[in-house]
């Protein structure tokens, strides 16, 4: 590493932490309060707060560059546990900062345990944060698609056999003979999912018999487009869509 980059690095470092501290530790303050408060029972003040977040973040900061440059200098890279003992070090080294300025509801200093407690509960309430918002926005995006896609979010493969428009008994267990090109369905037709299974069972009567292999068929494959193709189901013509492919396969020319 030449010196030329390390200084550019250590510039734009520096850049970073002078705008992005702080704005973050307005809102670290927030979490660190409420991390005290459920460790040792009183919110310290709001600007102590911000000032024990802001302090502590650039002296790890600091250390952070320190090490970087030392390391840098001389070749050497950390491992797994060489990273794991920088990071600790740095969490003990914010604990510290915390215990220098955030006090008890009596204005006194805590067991140096209880600081680091509060530093895994700010750890753990930004991770909680982080995971819910997450979830949260896994979950708008699935309603989102349902909205946006209905035709296919109520009707499943495994509904088919349902959907019958004859007796059972009527139906032959044997796959149709070919179908005439200018015969062919047309699959961009069909304005609900329904619709396009009725027209399949009525080309493919062996699809509307429950354990048909033409039957276990189509669910296998509608299952394989489900985890591996789901945009495939998107549109009302699946069905017929899946009963051709599985014409095609047993019925190879």
């Amino acid at each position: 590493m030449n010196a030329e980059y390390m200084i550019g690095f250590l510039f734009g470092q520096v850049l970073a932490a002078c705008i992005g501290a702080p704005i973050g530790a307005l809102l670290g303050a927030v979490v660190l309060r409420i991390a005290f408060r459920i460790v040792v029972g009183n919110y310290p003040p709001y600007w102590t707060a911000y000032k024990a977040v802001l302090i502590a973040f650039m002296v790890t900061l600091a250390i952070g560059l320190a090490f970087g440059i030392i390391l840098g200098g001389t070749g050497v890279r950390l491992d797994a546990a060489g990273s794991l003992v920088a990071l600790a070090f740095g969490f003990l080294v914010q604990c510290l900062i915390y215990a220098r300025y955030l006090k008890n509801a009596a204005g006194e200093a805590v067991a140096f345990g209880a600081y680091c407690l509060v530093g895994l509960t700010q750890v753990a309430l930004v991770g909680g944060s982080i995971l819910f918002a997450l979830a949260a926005g896994l979950i708008v995006n699935g309603l989102y698609k349902s909205l946006t896609n209905p035709g296919t979010s109520a009707t499943t493969a495994s509904q088919v056999r349902w959907h019958t428009p004859y007796p059972a008994t009527s139906v032959q267990r044997n796959s149709p003979e070919p179908i005439p090109v200018q015969q062919k369905l047309k699959v961009e037709s069909f304005s609900s999912v329904k619709e396009a299974q009725s027209a399949a069972m009525a080309r493919y009567p062996a699809l509307a018999i429950a354990g048909s292999e033409f039957n276990r068929a189509f669910i296998a494959r509608y299952r394989y487009y489900e985890k591996v193709k789901p945009d495939y189901l998107r549109t009302n013509s699946w069905p017929v869509m899946i009963a051709e492919e599985i014409y095609a396969d047993m019925n190879p020319r």
